[in-house]
């Protein structure tokens, strides 16, 4: 499907320009298909022709119309992705929701097209202009009535086509006070109008933001997705998911790049500055939980001062540290002022070195430190008992 205009300033016009894959319902010599062959675009197609006996009928024309009508709407077809993924989407994924800025009896007529099941959606294209023209009673206001739509039988569905042909021609007559009902016709029209809006907007990410500013409802689907996906990476790193935020920042890099608005690309930039700074952290954290575990203080007094201050591991340790480290600095000062008592000064000089091996500087042990510590001083050798032995007297 393409917008053409025929002359300049002329209106543009939505053309079918290929039925190369059309096939006529009921005629069996015009099979496009061999058993387990699928024939089509992929992400037009209807679930019912993903199956291995399809059963293909004007209905599954109307879930393609459905698509359309999405893409339109949206920019971007309900699925995408591989062909693989499109089909597996079509048969078992629901769409996402459309903008809440879209009217909501269009997004009932393009969500009933979407149905998975045949028989949940509308039944012939005259059900589909029925739902189309109460759609535009209901947008257009009062000025238009809303005649109830009579049943849907053969004979009326036959009335009906006559009808638009009559239409088509401008037979057409138009009560008195009314307006004219132009029905699946202006619908068509309104849809080529949002089909070159949206090819604008799908190609050009500077049209779209401007339009985003002029119309406030209007939300740019890249900054969307952007802002979604970032939402999601600053709950992965609430939990402390490094790899997980680090994988996404990249993907966005690589998806995005420059594009990206300047307050998201600081985000994936501040995001991934953090990840890079914590993920080898956390194995530190880890290795300080087990030696606390262990009572091993001094140990886990060690790796705390690996730590990076600006790290969140280190502000999850520092309150243990700090009961940690207050015990162990007590007990050795204990230790330490009791052995400088004794006059044990070695012993008393290798119990301060304890605390400030593991807390350099820590001022109890300097002070400690510059404590004068007096040796013991050595007993007196007792005096010797006895006569001193006389020299031999040397002879002639």
């Amino acid at each position: 499907m393409m917008l053409l205009r025929y002359k300049p300033g002329g209106r543009m016009v939505l053309k079918v320009l290929d039925f190369g894959m059309a096939k006529q319902v009921g005629n069996k010599s015009m099979s496009l298909t061999a058993p387990g062959i699928l024939v089509g675009t992929p992400k037009y197609v209807a679930p019912e022709q993903v199956t291995e006996k399809p059963k293909i009928d004007g209905r599954t024309d109307l879930y393609a119309a459905g698509v359309l009508f999405y893409e339109l709407l949206t920019g971007q077809p309900p699925f995408v992705g591989t062909p693989h993924d499109v089909l597996f989407a079509h048969l078992g994924r629901q769409p996402d929701p459309l903008p809440e800025s879209i009217p909501s009896c269009v997004q009932d007529v393009v969500m009933k097209l979407l149905r998975k099941k045949p028989e949940e959606r509308f039944q012939s294209a005259v059900e589909l202009e029925h739902a189309l023209e109460a759609c535009e009673d209901q947008l257009r206001g009062p000025s238009i009535s809303s005649a109830s739509n009579p049943a849907l039988s053969t004979s009326t569905i036959a009335r009906a086509i006559e009808k638009r042909k009559g239409n088509r021609s401008g037979k057409r007559k138009v009560k008195d006070g009314s307006s004219p009902r132009f029905g699946l016709w202006v619908m068509g029209g309104l849809l080529a109008l949002s089909a070159s809006g949206a090819v604008a907007l799908s190609t050009s990410l500077p049209v779209q933001r401007r339009v985003s500013q002029l119309v406030s409802i209007y939300k740019v689907p890249q900054d969307e997705a952007v802002t979604k996906e970032l939402a999601r990476l600053q709950a992965e790193s609430q939990i402390r998911s490094w790899s997980m935020v680090l994988q996404g920042t990249e993907d966005l890099q690589r998806s995005y790049g420059p594009s990206m608005l300047p307050s998201q690309a600081s985000q994936v930039q501040t995001l991934r500055q953090k990840a890079l700074l914590e993920q080898p952290q956390q194995p530190l954290y880890e290795r300080f939980q087990a030696a606390v575990e262990r009572k091993d203080a001094e140990e886990a007094i060690r790796l705390y001062g690996q730590l990076a201050s600006e790290s969140v591991y280190r502000s999850l340790a520092e309150p243990t540290f700090n009961q940690l480290s207050e015990a162990f600095v007590s007990m050795h000062l204990e230790r330490a002022m009791s052995l400088r008592t004794e006059h044990r000064c070695p012993e008393f000089l290798a119990e301060v070195q304890k605390i400030l091996d593991s807390m350099p500087g820590h001022p109890l042990a300097r002070a400690e430190q510059r404590k004068e510590c007096v040796p013991q001083a050595a007993e007196p050798t007792p005096p010797q008992t006895g006569t001193a032995p006389v020299a031999p007297t040397a002879t002639n």
